[in-house]
């Protein structure tokens, strides 16, 4: 549950600057997988979540791939 309050204040953070905005894509269960930090339209970075079968995050992955 840590890393959801940690992203939660990171988003919060981000998107108090204009200009800037995240993309979130989410799963079925309503979890983020893919959140596309973006700076006067280009991506600057992008964070990828994944999750083990009870829906704990089990890895983030920060990089600048937008696929």
């Amino acid at each position: 549950m840590i890393g959801s309050i940690y992203t939660e204040i990171t988003r919060d953070a981000w998107t108090t600057v204009p200009g800037r905005s995240i993309r979130p894509v989410y799963n079925a269960d309503g979890n983020p997988v893919k959140l596309t930090y973006i700076q006067d339209g280009e991506v600057v970075f992008v964070k990828h979540f994944e999750y083990d079968t009870d829906g704990n995050v089990t890895l983030i992955l920060c990089d600048t791939n937008d696929d």
